[in-house]
């Protein structure tokens, strides 16, 4: 497996070695660019690029030009940012973002960043930047971060204890709105979902607000990286990133066979108090992504509609049987072990089950690996997910 994320890998590969303006090499290679040591710095004499950054005759040759990272428009250094392409702020700002409850102007550059939603950190994240605030994420076993942000924002430098630690925001009850003013943000990023229009009104007496771009729970994750290089002033690098990460995804989906054309549905197994089974809308990006690597998203059964931000159906009983795609992932909310589960009664009315192709997901990186959107879709345990899949339909 992967010890580092696609994501992050590439945006190393675009922060370290430079842009360049031809199609990179998509070899496994290109994507294990080491992390960042935590003694890196910017260099004020070297535009756009961090100091350790190798020398590269084709550097920046995208992103000639740019401001130096981590340095703001006076010259002062902003803190541990440093690999981080942004635009020119005097040609970006103010920028003008259109969301579902009309649009928000960011005057200028913004340094203090809170994000809401899982999706908006990770797009963060994505960017080489480290979010002031970010919301706890169940699961989430360091401090209330997912293993791989946790990873990330120490591969910048930072570890706990340190200044520059994020706060982790408890949204259990709702959106934080008296910790976010304190934390006095220059942007509240919440692309993806996460508030409601009061919760929009309350949180733009503090800050310009980015609230989610369409439906909750359907926005695909390159909306989300490149709305949040576009509140950030980097444009240039999102456009860049999601390029390279569709480029490999392409790559890696030519190495597996059996998936091209397959109809899917995912969802998740509520073991107690009884078995039920609630599946994802074919619009919720997790069935977007799945997408990328040749699957087609199977239509709800006949009179269900999706509801609330994460796009879930819960399936009656009798209509269990009109799931009739050709792969169903299913990951299950409770403890039991996989030859149990594939023996319930509920379960064996799954068409797929009856074919042998109902993958029960019992394992939980797997499991987090493809809960949050962008960069946490990117680690090996997706691979691993992935692969999964492919060797089960190979076998039937």
């Amino acid at each position: 497996m992967r010890p580092v994320s696609i994501a992050f890998s590439t945006l190393l590969c675009l922060s370290l070695a430079g842009c360049s303006g031809s199609a990179p090499n998509t070899s496994e290679s290109d994507h294990l660019s080491p992390r960042p040591s935590s003694s890196a710095t910017a260099n004020q004499s070297s535009p756009a690029v961090a100091s350790d950054a190798p020398s590269n005759s084709n550097q920046n040759t995208v992103l000639e030009g740019l401001p130096e990272s981590g340095i703001t428009a006076d010259g002062q250094y902003k803190g541990p940012q440093g690999f981080a392409f942004f635009d020119d702020p005097e040609q970006v700002f103010p920028a003008e973002i259109k969301h579902i409850y009309g649009t928000t102007t960011i005057p200028k550059q913004p340094k203090t960043i809170v994000t809401l939603g899982d999706g908006a950190t990770d797009a963060v994240l994505m960017l080489a930047r480290v979010p002031n605030a970010m919301p706890t994420v169940t699961g989430g076993e360091h401090n209330g971060m997912l293993e791989d942000w946790a990873s990330v924002i120490q591969g910048f430098g930072i570890e706990p204890g340190s200044p520059d630690m994020p706060v982790v925001l408890d949204t259990t009850h709702g959106v934080p709105v008296d910790d976010i003013n304190r934390i006095k943000p220059d942007v509240i990023l919440a692309p993806e979902n996460g508030i409601t229009k009061a919760e929009y009104e309350q949180l733009s007496a503090i800050a310009p607000v980015v609230a989610p771009l369409h439906e909750p729970g359907t926005t695909p994750w390159e909306d989300l990286v490149l709305v949040t290089g576009q509140a950030l002033g980097q444009s240039a690098h999102a456009k860049e990133l999601t390029r390279q990460i569709n480029e490999t995804t392409e790559y890696e989906s030519q190495n597996l066979t059996g998936l091209a054309g397959k109809t899917i549905h995912v969802g998740i197994l509520r073991l107690s108090p009884t078995p039920t089974l609630e599946v994802y809308a074919p619009d919720n990006p997790r069935l977007m992504f799945y997408a990328s690597y040749g699957f087609k998203a199977a239509p709800l059964p006949s009179g269900l509609e999706a509801a609330g931000d994460d796009r879930l159906v819960s399936v009656p009983a009798e209509k269990v049987t009109e799931l009739t795609s050709d792969v169903m992932v299913v990951f299950v909310d409770g403890n039991k072990s996989p030859d149990a589960i594939l023996t319930d009664p509920l379960v064996q009315q799954v068409p797929a089950a009856k074919r042998g192709n109902l993958m029960v997901i019992t394992n939980e990186k797997e499991r987090l690996a493809t809960e949050h959107l962008g960069l946490v879709w990117y680690t090996s345990a997706f691979d691993d997910h992935i692969n999964h899949i492919s060797t089960q339909l190979n076998a039937n």
